[in-house]
């Protein structure tokens, strides 16, 4: 498990299916069993947050590598727009790239499966 993304409005964990361990105790009456335990959806997948409206959705399958592969992009591309930005002239730079597009982008799968927070 690994946070792969942190904004004022989403968290992105990425669960790989390497993190999983083979062997998890589980309980059986009085003795811990070791068998092989993975998550409910298969290993693997992206778990994302909506902090402001408390709702979350786990991706996995296609849908956490289409994810992925969108992300991985349009990070290139802030990453080509801050390059062209520092490579101006002094007095002739842009503004910074907007962080912005990776939330819009992120919200766009908040609407497969929202998934309510609950305070215990």
């Amino acid at each position: 498990m690994q946070m792969v993304y942190n904004s004022e409005s989403y968290v992105v964990v990425q669960f790989d299916a390497q993190s999983a361990s083979p062997q998890t105790p589980a309980v059986q009456g009085t003795a811990a069993v070791a068998e092989h335990v993975e998550p409910p959806f298969g290993p693997g997948g992206f778990e994302i947050v909506d902090k402001q409206g408390r709702a979350d959705v786990f991706l996995h399958g296609a849908v956490a590598e289409h994810f992925q592969r969108g992300a991985q992009a349009l990070m290139q591309q802030l990453q080509q727009l801050q390059q062209a930005r520092q490579e101006l002239p002094a007095g002739q730079s842009e503004a910074e790239p907007d962080m912005q597009l990776l939330d819009d982008y992120i919200a766009g799968f908040m609407t497969l499966g929202r998934q309510r927070l609950a305070m215990h």
